[in-house]
């Protein structure tokens, strides 16, 4: 749920209160914006101050700026650009509400907006049955925090991992999609029209790691599966 200031707190100051919010709204609003853009695979985002009222994210927008999504950024270097941007963007806010340079505008809405809901136990999972594009944008939109989730079947067990950097080869073959592959040192995970390569991984109760010191400290079997 989200936290709401009350209205009694935020009708106090004459000018009204502001917030800043991590898209161009009214797209994204929600308390996972960075997350979702990177995930849906979004080209631009950017950052935005809105007046505050009774309906999270759509207040009046007061200023916004834009930013392009580097194809490597993850949620953690995309958060820390927009950080830096947003705190440039309520410098200019403030100047301009007191130099009266600011004409707020009511935020339209044309129906084709997406959402950012907050990150659960549910949303985090990988969905491999997604294009190999979808399925790394999702890695690189959960990461450093809170990292996307598969079930890893080994044998008669299963465990939950997580996955925080990957990349795509793209590469046909012949191997069972989902089915994971230990090569070169590398774990693999072919999926439609390639393999996923994971390099940063967390096991439960185990400190992130690269693939490569997994691999030098474990043995697995020869049939394990991602779901």
């Amino acid at each position: 749920a989200f936290f709401m200031l009350p209205k009694v707190v935020w009708s106090i100051p004459s000018q009204g209160t502001f917030n800043l919010h991590a898209s161009l709204l009214p797209n994204y609003r929600g308390a996972a914006p960075i997350n979702w853009a990177i995930i849906n695979q979004e080209k631009i985002t950017g950052v935005t101050t809105f007046l505050i009222n009774e309906i999270i994210d759509s207040g009046e927008i007061l200023l916004q700026k834009e930013l392009e999504i580097n194809s490597n950024d993850d949620a953690g270097s995309l958060h820390n650009k927009l950080s830096k941007m947003g705190s440039e963007l309520v410098c200019d806010t403030i100047n301009g509400i007191f130099d009266k340079t600011i004409s707020p505008k009511v935020q339209k809405p044309s129906g084709i907006e997406k959402i950012a809901p907050k990150l659960d136990k549910k949303n985090t999972f990988i969905d491999w049955s997604q294009p190999i594009e979808a399925i790394n944008s999702k890695i690189k939109g959960l990461s450093p925090y809170p990292g996307a989730k598969t079930k890893f079947l080994e044998n008669s067990g299963t465990k939950i991992i997580k996955i925080f950097e990957a990349e795509i080869i793209r590469k046909s073959h012949n191997f069972k999609l989902n089915q994971v592959v230990f090569k070169n040192r590398e774990i693999l995970i072919p999926v439609k029209n390639g393999f996923l390569k994971c390099n940063t991984l967390q096991f439960p109760n185990k400190k992130r790691m690269l693939a490569i010191e997994i691999l030098n400290g474990h043995t697995f079997s020869s049939k394990i599966e991602v779901n």
